[in-house]
Parts: C-alpha cells; sequence; structure tokens
C-alpha cells in the first residue's frame, strides 16, 4: 500500500506546497551557519586580545566540539540500530573509515568549531576588502566546481567541498561564506555593544 501520493498524481496547490517545503530545508542550513558565525564572533570576539583569553577560547570552543561529536556518534548508533544496520557499518560510520561519513552537518560544524580561534583571530584582522574579495569567492569557486563532473574516484571529495546540483550535503566553500559574513555581523554587533558599554 502506497502511503504517499506520487509526484504525478498530486495536485498543483501540493506541489507547490512540496516545493515551498524543499526551499526551506535548502535555506534552513545555511541560515543556520550564518547564525552560528554570528554567534561566535559576539560571543569570543573580546577573548581574542591577549594570549591567556585566547586560550582558555580554544578550550571553552574545543568543549563544544566535544559535545557535538558524541552526540553525533549517539545520533549514529540510536539511527543506525534501529534501521538494522549491520555492525560493521556502525563501527565504520562511528570510526570515519569513509570520507562520505563526513559529509553530515553535525560534522561540519565539528570541524568549524575545532578551526573556529584561529578563524576568529584571522577575520579579526583581515581588512575590509579582502573580506569582500574572499566571501563571494569563495561561493563562486563551489557554485562553479559544484557544476564539473569529475571521475567517481574523487566523486566525495568533490561532493565535500563544492557539493552538486540537488545535494543534500553540506559543501564546505559554500557554507564557509555564510559562515565569515556571519562572523562580520557578529562583530559589527559586539562593537556596537561596546561602544555603548564605554559611552
Amino acid at each position: 500500500m502506497q502511503l504517499f501520493p506520487s509526484w504525478e498524481a498530486m495536485s498543483s496547490l501540493e506541489h507547490r506546497l512540496v516545493d515551498s517545503i524543499l526551499f526551506l530545508t535548502k535555506v534552513s542550513t545555511p541560515l543556520f551557519v550564518w547564525v552560528f558565525g554570528m554567534t561566535m564572533a559576539y560571543v569570543y570576539f573580546d577573548q581574542l586580545e591577549n594570549a591567556d583569553r585566547f586560550q582558555r577560547l580554544k578550550w571553552r570552543v574545543w568543549r563544544r566540539a566535544l559535545y557535538v561529536f558524541v552526540v553525533h556518534q549517539f545520533l549514529v548508533i540510536v539511527i543506525d540500530t534501529y534501521e538494522r544496520a549491520p555492525i560493521e557499518q556502525i563501527i565504520s560510520r562511528l570510526l570515519y573509515q569513509r570520507l562520505g561519513y563526513w559529509i553530515e552537518v553535525l560534522n561540519f560544524y565539528l570541524v568549524i568549531l575545532l578551526i573556529t580561534p584561529w578563524v576568529l583571530r584571522w577575520w579579526r584582522r583581515a581588512p575590509l576588502w579582502l573580506r569582500f574579495v574572499i566571501v563571494p569567492a569563495l561561493y563562486s569557486l563551489g557554485f562553479i566546481l559544484s557544476n564539473v563532473h569529475v571521475h567517481q574516484t574523487i566523486f566525495v571529495w568533490k561532493d565535500v567541498i563544492t557539493g552538486h546540483p540537488g545535494s543534500d550535503t553540506f559543501p564546505v566553500l559554500q557554507f564557509s561564506s555564510f559562515y565569515l559574513v556571519g562572523l562580520s555581523f557578529g562583530e559589527f554587533l559586539f562593537e556596537k555593544v561596546r561602544d555603548r558599554e564605554m559611552r
């Protein structure tokens, strides 16, 4: 018995509803990455001023990364066990024995958290002209490369870095541009609040 109607059997209203939902799912992850970058800058920019505070920043962010890692591993066990995946597959996913297992949103955040202290410091010191160049350059490069056909042996690498049209993965180049824009907005809010406190 078919639980859901086929695409052909749907009415035009149902088509528009499905398209709207798919659009929201495509927008939600870039938006979350943007908010994530904005929050990191707003909360942590004041800890970049000296070595001791920077060291505390690293440990604080890495503790969050450990939490993300534990949550991801827990979800892998729960979901794969529920779907009755072979134990070998579960262990392989837990140990990241295939590159494709990194193409998950929690792993994207895990990697970003691990490198965030240095990215924050670099972005804080980057001149305005460089920011205006690097953000569209990252996104454009990712978009262009996503349409390039590659051999199957390196397809997973391409999927991690740029994704491909219609992909549900989390391409590093495009999402990095959203993250950096978020850092700039977070810096703007941070400076605005600090100026108000100084006055």
